[in-house]
């Protein structure tokens, strides 16, 4: 019996070997780079890296620090990175140190609203509505968390729901897609080099698109 039961795992074990040999090399080195970029990128999302002057101040930051991570704004940045592939956190790593505070709007082309995306965006995402916006992570090294999920609008003007098309006026108005914006407390460091995060400050976080309408 034990010598069966010996038989069993030295071929289960050769078995998943010759499984895992035959994967190749590129696809598992790609996984590892992503659990591992993820775990790091997600690690601050357990408020790992706060810690403050005195004991005291440290478990004020922890209860400010959960409190925080159960916001909107903050469960939908986990999930993002959680989705995230390594390309994708290092695009976001690129942007801020190439980043032109000039440029408020996606590269992202104004989409049509098709009836084969409309059925692919069930959930009536950003990419649907009548002033589109992108789900993108924004990175800034300074600041506690390092990624958070930015909204960025994708069109200049508002979707026509009768074309489905982008216009900047209808019916004797003119129409403009314009950021929605929500005031939001982090923690910063003065510099890379520093480990605590004890600078409060307030950030302005894009959470949708709106469709202003004026009188031409």
């Amino acid at each position: 019996m034990k010598t069966s039961a010996i038989f069993h795992f030295l071929l289960s074990d050769f078995l998943i070997s010759l499984c895992t040999a035959a994967i190749p090399m590129d696809w598992r080195v790609s996984r590892k780079l992503r659990f591992e970029s993820a775990h790091a990128a997600t690690r601050q999302y357990r408020c790992k890296g706060i810690v403050g002057e005195s004991r005291e101040e440290t478990k004020q930051l922890l209860r400010e620090c959960e409190l925080m991570m159960r916001t909107g704004v903050m469960r939908e940045s986990l999930a993002l990175i959680r989705k995230a592939v390594p390309q994708q956190l290092e695009e976001a790593r690129l942007r801020y140190y190439q980043r032109d505070r000039r440029t408020r709007r996606s590269a992202t082309e104004c989409p049509r609203l098709s009836d084969d995306l409309m059925q692919r965006q069930r959930d009536l995402s950003g990419s649907t509505s009548l002033s589109p916006y992108s789900t993108d992570l924004e990175y800034n090294p300074l600041r506690f968390p390092n990624y958070i999920a930015q909204r960025r609008c994708l069109c200049e003007g508002c979707i026509n729901p009768g074309t489905r098309q982008e216009t900047l006026h209808m019916n004797g108005v003119s129409l403009k897609s314009k950021a929605v914006m929500t005031k939001f407390i982090f923690w910063y460091r003065e510099n890379v080099g520093t480990a605590n995060y004890n600078i409060r400050d307030v950030d302005v976080i894009t959470i949708g698109c709106h469709c202003m309408i004026g009188f031409i």
